[in-house]
């Protein structure tokens, strides 16, 4: 059987998401669809209970899919502008 590199989850970010002291480039928000929660927390340099709290509070706009929860990039960056806490 022929032995195939599968990219770990999160390489193609530009950074590595098995690694917790890695954060993504902000270079992230321009080339990712959608992110998630780990993502957006790892790029606001907080807790995903944070993230959530946020999203619970309606400051974070979020599409579901299915049981997922995603994160536009544009939505990120208007939360970082607003400069809401």
């Amino acid at each position: 059987m022929k032995s195939v590199n599968l990219p770990i989850r999160g390489s193609s970010l530009g950074f590595d998401s098995q690694n917790k002291s890695s954060r993504p480039p902000l270079a992230v928000l321009a080339r990712s669809p959608l992110l998630t929660v780990l993502e957006v927390a790892r790029l606001l340099n907080v807790g995903r209970t944070s993230v959530f709290k946020l999203i619970k509070l309606g400051r974070l706009r979020t599409v579901k899919l299915g049981r997922s929860t995603r994160i536009r990039p544009e939505d990120v960056q208007a939360f970082i502008e607003s400069g809401v806490s």
